[in-house]
């Protein structure tokens, strides 16, 4: 039962912190290795189970070590979301989720969780393009291939850089059309596999998150709406509510991202 209440401003992210049965709730105004792409024919859907192609083709273990990216310790997150939450879960072997993870170190709010509080978790990134390095750089970690949606199936992927996403998602910006245009034109659209983020969770048997970072470009909502959150424990949820207008750089679409704002508000 939540007994109170709190509203704060934290930026361009939505953050929903579970303590103890209360309910710290803070939003902005603003708002492989074998891929999937590799698999032979009869690791497809239609020869074999995605929960196995999951936990047998896709899932990449932690190999322990340290992270070779600068053997930095800081807050390496885009706007200081990694030192709030070491603030207010300051706790040692915590356990993170984060959905669009990219290299796991650029803009990263996990990184430094793992680097200086002993935490472990799973990132998921669907774009193979990348998930090389985040293979590397995040070794203390589960990687996953893959992408979040709402159905279990395969998807295109428009390959945008830290902007690309699933087409019917994507709010086109300058941003995402100039990095799309710059990739070779074979490798600006590939297939990923997707599943629903309480699917892969109930696959790996993830009961319990200390923090779920949702940083997908669209995916957000999607999978927000697929969590059983009476089969869950989680203390605290970041959610990117920031939606960019199509045309001027780095600009912001306040009503849209208000509107998405009220849509996270709502589901949680």
């Amino acid at each position: 039962v939540v007994q109170f209440m709190l509203l704060l401003i934290f930026s361009t992210i939505l953050l929903m912190y579970l303590i103890e049965g209360h309910l710290l709730y803070s939003c902005s105004l603003p708002l492989k290795t074998i891929f999937y792409k590799d698999l032979d024919a009869d690791l497809s859907l239609d020869h074999k189970p995605i929960r196995d192609i999951i936990t047998e083709n896709l899932l990449f273990p932690p190999i322990g070590g340290l992270s070779p990216v600068n053997g930095t310790k800081k807050d390496v997150s885009l706007l200081g979301q990694a030192k709030f939450l070491q603030e207010i879960l300051p706790h040692r072997n915590g356990y993170f989720v984060e959905v669009g993870a990219w290299d796991g170190f650029t803009n990263s709010d996990t990184y430094s969780l793992e680097q200086t509080q002993n935490w472990t978790g799973l990132l998921i990134e669907p774009n193979y393009k990348i998930f090389h390095q985040l293979l590397t750089q995040r070794p203390q970690s589960y990687k996953l291939n893959m992408c979040v949606d709402n159905d279990n199936g395969t998807q295109y992927f428009l390959n945008a850089g830290m902007y690309g996403g699933i087409p019917g998602q994507l709010f086109s910006t300058p941003e995402s059309r100039m990095t799309l245009e710059a990739e070779p034109k074979e490798d600006r659209l590939f297939n990923v596999l997707c599943a629903p983020l309480s699917l892969i969770l109930e696959t790996l048997d993830i009961v319990h998150i200390d923090v779920l970072v949702l940083d997908c470009e669209g995916c957000e909502l999607d999978a927000l709406r697929s969590l059983e959150f009476g089969k869950l424990t989680i203390k605290a949820i970041l959610v990117d509510c920031k939606v960019h207008v199509k045309e001027g750089w780095g600009s912001t679409d306040r009503v849209r991202g208000k509107q998405k704002q009220n849509a996270v508000s709502a589901l949680l």
